[in-house]
């Protein structure tokens, strides 16, 4: 059974866990505010919810298994596609050096996703997405647009090269260039940067590339994801 769960329990991330040994430890009791996470998911979840959610997991697993998984495209706001996963690699193979402004979604997962967030494309292509890994942060996100204007969001996953926010009550559009202040427990000081809008899903969710983010700002993400890995390191 694949291991595809992680937990977060008291500033502590385990994993990777199957769903029975999920199930298994969550049985157990597990204290006030843990949260659960899936590999593809853009947040964590409350561990309490793992069992509403499971469901809706193992039909998208096997939706997987069974259906033919195909993949399009878009770049400078033209969409190209579907393709089947080997024709995509090869025609992305002749945009390396434009892979940052290319977004990829696929007719099973369909949020529209930067090329280094699908590990079966970063793979066939044979580049590292480690330099911009991308893991789940809970915390906020001031998000101004300039003087008097802003608004509150939520944070979803992080990179030393961006964030993704959700729930930002702002008329915003890609391109778009923002200033952010981003706070969480889990980071060892409040990051501002300068962003540019790079995506904006149907649902609003933002996914934003900081633009020459200090060498503090960059540390603070860094130490984040670090503590991030090994946590996982400990529990695996």
């Amino acid at each position: 059974m694949e291991k595809v769960w992680f937990l977060y329990i008291q500033n502590t991330v385990f994993g990777p866990f199957t769903t029975d040994e999920v199930k298994s430890r969550l049985s157990q009791g597990v204290p006030e505010n843990s949260f659960a996470w899936w590999k593809g998911q853009t947040e964590w979840i409350p561990a309490d919810d793992f069992e509403e959610v499971l469901p809706r997991f193992l039909n998208s697993q096997n939706e997987q298994k069974n259906s033919r998984e195909m993949w399009t495209f878009k770049k400078d706001g033209e969409t190209f596609g579907p393709f089947e996963l080997l024709e995509v690699v090869d025609i992305l193979r002749n945009q390396m050096a434009f892979l940052d402004n290319i977004l990829i979604q696929s007719n099973i997962d369909t949020e529209w996703k930067k090329v280094f967030l699908w590990q079966e494309i970063t793979d066939l292509l044979g580049i590292s997405r480690r330099i911009n890994e991308r893991v789940p942060l809970m915390g906020t996100v001031k998000v101004s647009l300039g003087d008097n204007v802003f608004s509150i969001g939520r944070t979803t996953t992080v990179s030393v090269g961006g964030i993704g926010i959700k729930d930002v009550k702002l008329d915003t559009r890609v391109g778009q260039i923002i200033l952010l202040e981003i706070k969480s427990p889990d980071l060892t000081d409040i990051v501002r940067v300068q962003a540019e809008i790079r995506y904006k899903a149907l649902d609003g969710m933002l996914g934003v590339v900081f633009e020459n983010p200090s060498a503090e700002a960059q540390s603070v993400i860094i130490d984040y994801i670090k503590k991030f890995k090994n946590g996982i390191e400990r529990a695996a």
